[in-house]
């Protein structure tokens, strides 16, 4: 009774230093994902707009920013908010996310070096207490990059104190003639495909499923009667990762659920000609594995490199046949013409710094909305056209719609990762002031509407002089704004310079115009019964051209 209560306790224990070591791997890998996410995040928003019309740039960007967060999940999740968003064609995400698959296999090299055995030097030993270093670094600094780089050295140093755990509890179940017996008997390639689809579909990672494979294969214990049978569950992992990304696409737009399910094909395709591959070629591993790593000891090298080799031969198939993909999902989906969906998506927030470009797109729209607003009131009032007030009040009501989705969306930028004193937070605070500086052009622009139906209803007259000036006025105004829009999108210090000079001779033209305005009273020319409405517009508009100087400026 005394000895079996020992195994008992021995097989409890084995279980829960699994457990540590998966719950250590898992928490090292999302450190590293998070911190090197925050980074290159900046780097990561260049990259994805970069893509362009090259698969091959797409296959690069998804394995640069899979292989820097460490989560292929991650990066496609991001491609389904690109696309939800409309701002990336289905064969740009296509070719992305097989460069994702094939980023995602740096995470099995990294934990491949576990099994690293060089003379006396116990690798993993100071690979390990790289955790308590990094923990330091992020105490004790006090700049954010540096806290950050500290971040992702205790997540390294975690992702191998998990692996030390799992292996040690390995080593206990080696000791286990049956279960060891047990695992020997799964043969079937279907079956133990099916094993790594249900449980990284379970753990929604396949880098933890594979450390698994390798801590097991450092500990010796053998899947199936050994040859391509643990390959087998490797491909499984492949279909089990795309979970993450069809829950993503719930609720999302028809092209966001085509770029999930391009994800789901390319996968299931690539792991269902594998599985014919090594089911139909017995000596796959003695051949092909062997032969390129011939060393007994080097079983966790051998599942690390058939998974990286896997994706990269998958890719080199698939890749032109992008279209083709494209075409299936489109058929399953269906076809339809679909709405302009808002480029506020939520996906994006996992990564600040794209989410903010968004956001600053969006920005920009809302921008041109307000000011699109002034032109179409100015262009009223010169023809007394009291029919476009309502048009403006629409857009006005929609502005002011657009402006509070923004904001919420900064606000949910703020409470995620952006971090105080970061970049991406103070472009977040300066977008909050550009908003209400928006939102302030369309409320001069709803006044501008109000003296055309104010003009109108006293049969107030303006001499051709006054409109020509107003015109001028407005047209410099135009010009204006072209240049913050260019200031926005360029960051070009002269272009700000060009803006400053522009927006002082707003400032004197008002004058002028004041000035102007005053003699033509004092000549008679000009009738007193427009003087106040006169001087309200020029008022306003210079008004506009001081919030349009605030805008670009507050992004300086």
């Amino acid at each position: 009774m005394e000895s079996g209560v020992n195994i008992a306790m021995i097989y409890v224990n084995m279980v829960l230093s699994l457990l540590a070591g998966l719950g250590a791997f898992m928490i090292g890998f999302k450190l590293m994902s998070d911190g090197m996410k925050n980074f290159s995040d900046g780097g990561l928003k260049k990259l994805f707009l970069k893509t362009g019309k090259s698969p091959l740039a797409g296959v690069g960007v998804g394995l640069v920013t899979t292989a820097l967060v460490q989560s292929s999940s991650v990066t496609t999740v991001m491609v389904v908010g690109f696309v939800n968003a409309g701002i990336m064609g289905l064969e740009q995400a296509a070719s992305v996310i097989m460069g994702a698959n094939i980023g995602s296999t740096v995470t099995a090299q990294i934990a491949a070096l576990e099994t690293l055995n060089i003379g006396n030097f116990d690798f993993i030993a100071y690979a390990a207490a790289l955790s308590a270093v990094g923990i330091f670094i992020n105490l004790f600094a006090k700049k954010d990059k540096t806290k950050i780089i500290g971040t992702i050295i205790a997540g390294f140093g975690l992702l191998f104190l998990g692996m030390r755990l799992m292996s040690d509890a390995m080593a206990i179940l080696r000791t286990s003639d049956k279960i060891v017996a047990i695992l020997s008997k799964i043969n079937n390639p279907l079956l133990l495909l099916l094993i790594g689809a249900v449980i990284t579909g379970i753990i929604q990672s396949s880098a933890a499923v594979t450390a698994i494979l390798i801590s097991m294969a450092a500990a010796g214990i053998t899947i199936g009667s050994g040859g391509n049978s643990v390959y087998f569950v490797i491909l499984g992992t492949n279909i089990g990762t795309c979970i993450t990304a069809i829950m993503s696409s719930f609720g999302a737009s028809p092209n966001a659920k085509r770029a999930s399910f391009i994800h789901l094909t390319f996968n299931v395709a690539g792991s269902l000609l594998f599985t014919a591959l090594l089911w139909g070629w017995k000596g796959f591993s003695s051949v092909v594995m062997d032969g390129m790593f011939p060393r007994e000891d080097m079983m966790a090298t051998k599942i690390a490199m058939f998974h990286t080799l896997f994706n990269v031969i998958c890719t080199a198939m698939f890749l032109p046949l992008r279209k083709v993909f494209v075409s299936v999902s489109k058929k399953v989906f269906g076809d339809k013409k679909e709405e302009k969906v808002s480029a506020l998506e939520e996906r994006l927030l996992s990564s600040p710094a794209i989410a903010v470009g968004q956001a600053l797109a969006e920005t920009k729209r809302a921008a041109d909305l307000a000011f699109g607003n002034v032109l179409t009131a100015m262009n009223a009032f010169y023809g007394k056209d009291e029919t476009k007030a309502n048009d403006i009040k629409d857009a006005n009501k929609k502005l002011v719609e657009l402006t509070s989705e923004i904001d919420d969306y900064l606000v949910k930028i703020s409470a995620g990762d952006a971090g105080n004193g970061t970049a991406v937070e103070t472009e977040v605070a300066a977008l909050h002031h550009v908003l209400v500086d928006v939102g302030r052009i369309g409320e001069l622009a709803d006044n501008i509407s109000k003296y055309t139906s104010f003009a109108k209803a006293n049969d107030l007259v303006f001499s051709e002089n006054v409109l020509i000036d107003l015109r001028g006025m407005t047209s410099e105004l135009e010009r204006l704004y072209n240049l913050c829009s260019e200031y926005l999108s360029l960051r070009d210090d002269n272009v700000l310079k060009t803006l400053d000079v522009t927006e002082d001779g707003i400032d004197e033209r008002k004058r002028t115009l004041l000035d102007d305005h005053v003699k033509r009273l004092q000549s008679g020319v000009c009738n007193g019964n427009s003087s106040s409405t006169f001087v309200n517009l020029v008022s306003n508009l210079e008004r506009i051209g001081d919030h349009i100087y605030l805008i670009a400026h507050a992004l300086k």
